[in-house]
């Protein structure tokens, strides 16, 4: 006898905020599943013990991982890390290192988050996050490019990139 499917549910906010959530991910496999230009939205698929996870980074300013990373664990940067990412952002967004910003969730102070895992250790600094529970694993939407896709035509694809 099959069991019943999971009730979808579904939590947005900033990254500080999701920090509970990501502690209910630890151990997980994270790979990247899409990503959109516009919005700089970058998605992962989370496989864990308890299930599949879609968690959705959005207003991405910088992305150093791994296609695929394995038993990891999300967490906020600390200090001395965000002192030497601040010497590697771009003019741009320099602007974002002004305490000013803490308050809006954009800073690196409350945005952004380090993945340790058996790849070494990431980052993602991006303004807001968003996880999916449960139902059907939705399909991407218009403007995603999955990461065995070319992102112009004849590039190899993007996981090759």
């Amino acid at each position: 006898m099959g069991s019943e499917p999971q009730a979808r549910t579904q939590w947005e906010g900033s990254v500080l905020e999701a920090q509970p959530h990501f502690q209910r991910l630890e151990g997980a496999t994270l790979q990247l599943w899409a990503f959109t230009f516009s919005h700089g939205i970058h998605t992962f698929l989370a496989s864990h013990s308890t299930g599949k996870v879609w968690v959705q980074f959005s207003h991405v300013e910088d992305v150093d991982c791994w296609l695929t990373m394995h038993s990891t664990r999300i967490r906020m940067a600390t200090e001395a890390e965000n002192e030497l990412f601040s010497h590697t952002v771009s003019e741009r967004q320099k602007r974002y290192l002004d305490p000013l910003w803490d308050e809006m969730g954009m800073s690196p102070r409350v945005s952004r988050v380090m993945i340790e895992c058996c790849e070494g250790i990431c980052s993602i600094w991006g303004f807001h996050v968003r996880l999916v529970w449960g139902g059907e694993f939705p399909e991407p939407r218009s403007g995603f490019i999955p990461a065995e896709q070319s992102v112009w035509e004849g590039s190899p694809p993007l996981r090759d990139l």
